[in-house]
């Protein structure tokens, strides 16, 4: 169904995004936070960084996307459950009522 193809695709999506961030960004942060201190502005540290911040603001978003497609799936509309819970009552009772006309 749709609610199911949402949550798999949003579930698969965050596994891979931890899969990127286990081999991309930790590292990544790592090396540029212990980098030893100098006095001079180091142009490729820099540069690193920006593109570390920039690709992480990707990230977010995406998982802001990702977070609003999972909730999507397991969400469900309150006129569906409404008209889901009218039909198993009606069904119920016309049981109710077919068991009375046997007996």
């Amino acid at each position: 169904t749709e609610r199911r193809k949402n949550i798999l695709t949003a579930l698969s999506s965050y596994f891979l995004i931890l899969v990127i961030t286990a081999f991309y960004f930790v590292p990544e942060l790592l090396a540029i936070t212990t980098t030893p201190f100098a006095q001079k502005t180091d142009p490729d540290l820099t540069r690193r960084a920006g593109a570390w911040e920039m690709w992480s603001l990707v990230r977010l978003g995406v998982l802001l996307l990702l977070a609003v497609q999972l909730f999507l799936g397991l969400a469900k509309s309150g006129l569906t459950t409404r008209k889901t819970s009218e039909n198993q009552q009606k069904n119920l009772h016309h049981r109710n009522s077919e068991m009375a006309i046997d007996v």
